[in-house]
């Protein structure tokens, strides 16, 4: 029977935190596993081939402690798992899914438990949930909605009061909120997410500075982050922040191993994309595994080559987009003519793919991309201003911007896209503004000059919890 060698005993012993996170080295681990499995391991990691065969239930957990290192023995062990989970075994697997981040492995635990929530919730396994796989299950509405899920959050509680107590009340208020009938609840949100512009300093090129707009639009927050002689020139930037509750992750890259590269960052893996070294372009997408190498960015060493791009593909400072586990590309096309054109690509890391999935007709320069629901917004220093929708898979042209220049930023808030920035020139203070989007209309709006004029080189997404008076950046609130 599946995950019968995963006792609550078990689980919780070699537990070490949602997130999977280790003390020691795996590597040093596999010593320390049975012989047949550690000669299985070693093979997997030298030719990236599982014998999914040679896998075995009771042993899965021995695999699933050093899968982070090889991309295939995780979804090998993912998949076995999926073979035999059934509702009885539903809760232990999400257990494992969520110390072992298997995301197709999760989401089909809470749906058997959502689907057979009478039950389980009896259970002595339903004690051991941790409060954020509750707080996922809770949002799926077979669940808050049925009769005895306010018996279970109390019998939740109760195995561990004291504890539990501080998440007890969130998880009261999340169910209460999403069995509501009342319009605000549906609205409600536990964070305000602030729009962070990267740029350099007009007085110092070695300053790095960041203007905040909150999502009415406004600027809240204009302060020097950094001075660093390492920033000479432009400079790439890649941000994430998991929720409101963890810091946000920056990283910066300047000209060390790959210049005009882009970076991107999707789960727990740093990505740089394209570029060009010794003049030469790169067709080199490569990894950085950000949970075991942090600190390590530039080491050449810490990065792993995983997939190329077409030779007739060139990434310049590319902006990049995320929509679940892929990465979207803005790119400039050559055809067979020598004729440049803008496309769009998909990176599939877990595949190791790359595909071009769109070619507007336009040669677009200096691009910026954002994401809104399903659909990217694309707009180059040229005015022009394209949509692809990623669940149609269909490209147009939106109308043009009305300010026109380069290094310009984007974000998206309630429905429209703000385009801030677009100096003709370094110096064109006054062209420096901000212009508003509507989505729905399909119209722009001049909005007001900015009190800054700077090149934005990058940009990103800051939750902050909505019960308090933070500022991302702004040290006085």
């Amino acid at each position: 029977m599946l995950y019968r060698s995963c006792e609550h005993s078990e689980l919780r012993s070699s537990s070490v935190g949602m997130n999977g996170e280790m003390n020691c080295d795996r590597c040093e681990i596999v010593h320390h596993f049975p012989e047949h499995i550690r000669k299985h391991v070693v093979e997997v990691f030298k030719n990236g081939q599982v014998c999914k065969e040679l896998l075995n239930y009771d042993n899965i957990l021995l695999y699933l402690e050093v899968s982070c290192i090889s991309r295939p023995l995780k979804t090998a062990c993912e998949e076995k798992l999926l073979e035999c989970i059934g509702v009885m075994n539903a809760i232990d697997a999400l257990h494992i899914a969520e110390k072992y981040e298997l995301l197709l492995l999760k989401k089909e635990a809470i749906q058997l438990i959502a689907d057979h929530f009478k039950n389980l919730w009896h259970t002595d396994s339903f004690v051991f949930l941790h409060e954020l796989s509750l707080e996922r299950i809770f949002q799926v509405e077979k669940v808050f909605k049925h009769d005895d899920v306010f018996r279970a959050l109390e019998k939740w509680l109760n195995w561990n009061h004291e504890t539990r107590l501080k998440f007890y009340g969130k998880l009261l208020h999340l169910v209460k909120k999403q069995r509501s009938t009342r319009k605000y609840y549906d609205t409600e949100k536990t964070y305000h997410v602030y729009h962070a512009m990267i740029t350099p300093s007009v007085s110092s090129k070695s300053t790095i500075e960041v203007a905040v707009f909150d999502c009415d639009g406004d600027l809240v927050c204009h302060k020097n982050l950094f001075k660093s002689h390492d920033v000479k020139d432009r400079f790439s930037v890649a941000c994430a922040q998991k929720d409101e509750t963890e810091a946000l992750m920056f990283t910066l890259h300047m000209e060390n191993m790959w210049f005009e590269c882009s970076l991107v960052v999707l789960g727990d893996f740093l990505y740089a994309l394209g570029g060009h070294h010794n003049g030469n372009n790169v067709l080199e997408i490569e990894e950085l595994d950000t949970k075991h190498h942090r600190n390590m960015f530039l080491i050449k060493k810490s990065w792993k080559t995983i997939a190329h791009l077409p030779e007739n593909v060139k990434l310049a400072f590319a902006p990049c987009v995320t929509y679940f586990d892929k990465i979207y590309i803005v790119a400039e096309l050559l055809s067979n003519e020598n004729i440049k054109s803008t496309g769009l690509l998909t990176f599939d890391p877990n595949e190791k793919s790359v595909e071009i999935v769109a070619n507007f007709s336009k040669n677009c320069s200096d691009c910026r991309a954002v994401l809104y629901e399903s659909k990217i917004f694309i707009a180059s220093s040229e005015g022009y201003f394209l949509r692809f929708d990623i669940e149609t898979k269909t490209c147009s042209s939106c109308k043009d911007i009305p300010t026109k220049g380069n290094h310009h930023g984007m974000y998206a808030a309630r429905n429209k896209i703000y385009f801030v920035g677009a100096s003709a020139s370094d110096n064109d203070i006054e062209r420096f503004e901000k212009d508003e989007y509507d989505i729905q209309t399909n119209s722009w709006k001049r909005e007001r000059k900015l009190p800054c004029n700077l090149p934005i080189y990058g940009s990103c997404e800051i939750k902050v919890p909505s019960d308090t008076h933070l500022i991302p950046f702004d040290d006085s609130r």
